[in-house]
């Protein structure tokens, strides 16, 4: 059954981060390690039916519609990668996961960790701010698990707002799982919804702890740890100390040369590539990605 589904994915993770992780900044990971599991950008369900031509949306599509390509696709060598999806709707959810399946990915990904707007065009249910739902959670998983036969996983937070508790988090990851679901990598903070997502990752506290007491409370799911992680040793350590996996985001960033000595620290692959033996790979995927215009832009807009 759906609970069997083991992850394809290494222990080391680098965190779906918008307008960071697009098929680009993937395939620079991969010119310097093999190693950590990738993943897009948060992608709404509805950006990838509203441009698929054989979904019903797609005729309500009043934006100039794009090449599904241009927003779901990437190169081979980024496997393992999971398709992260933002959506709150059972429905449309699992269209755009089977879309995301059929395309190659190997996971699916639901996003209960980003917290959304509380006001404006941006005010919607998706993100944190579905931890205050966990009913809805798991239904939304449960028609994703329906409809795919990949792993299907959830990233959350430690909690939203007043709902905050480590009971709460533990009737979230118990409800959720209930679904199916065998893998949470939890952002070990809580989001404040009425800040911005900078602040998101400093105001409120870190809590590596409570995702310990996550691991211990549920010896049968999968837990992969993200926040403030800042280099592979400590990323080893925390697996070391019994975490399944690790996310590193903001400094997979600020420095992603950090990877080359992955193959060291975590088991896996040999020697790491030297800064020049990277920008020659990279180069030559450029000319490549700039030629067949795989976002979809204009050169001038490359350029």
């Amino acid at each position: 059954g759906p609970g069997d589904r083991r992850s394809v994915s290494s222990a080391l993770h680098i965190a779906p981060m918008i307008d960071v992780t697009d098929r680009h900044f993937r395939y620079l990971i991969r010119c310097i390690s093999p190693l950590p599991t990738l993943w897009s950008e948060m992608t709404w369900d509805r950006a990838i039916l509203f441009n698929s031509p054989d979904e019903p949306e797609h005729a309500q599509n009043k934006s100039p519609p794009r090449a599904l390509e241009s927003i779901i696709g990437f190169s081979a060598q980024e496997h393992p990668i999971v398709m992260q999806l933002g959506g709150a709707n059972p429905d449309t959810l699992a269209r755009a996961a089977r879309i995301a399946e059929r395309r190659g990915y190997d996971e699916i990904n639901l996003n209960c960790g980003c917290p959304a707007a509380t006001r404006g065009r941006a005010r919607n249910n998706y993100g944190a701010r579905l931890m205050f739902d966990p009913p809805l959670v798991a239904a939304c998983c449960a028609a994703i698990i329906a409809a795919v036969s990949i792993p299907v996983s959830v990233k959350c937070r430690l909690g939203v707002d007043e709902r905050d508790s480590y009971e709460e988090l533990v009737e979230f990851v118990t409800t959720v799982a209930g679904a199916g679901v065998n893998h949470f990598i939890v952002h070990a903070r809580k989001a404040i919804l009425g800040l911005d997502t900078v602040k998101n990752r400093s105001v409120p506290p870190l809590r590596h702890e409570w995702v310990f007491r996550l691991r211990a409370a549920f010896p049968e799911l999968r837990f992969t740890i993200n926040g403030g992680i800042t280099s592979l040793e400590a990323a080893q350590q925390l697996i070391d100390d019994g975490m399944d996996g690790v996310m590193i985001g903001r400094r997979a960033n600020a420095e992603p040369y950090m990877f080359a000595r992955a193959g060291g620290v975590f088991e896996g692959a040999g020697g790491p590539p030297t800064r020049q033996q990277v920008l020659e790979r990279y180069l030559e995927y450029a000319r490549r990605a700039q030629a067949e215009n795989w976002d979809d832009k204009l050169p001038e807009q490359v350029a």
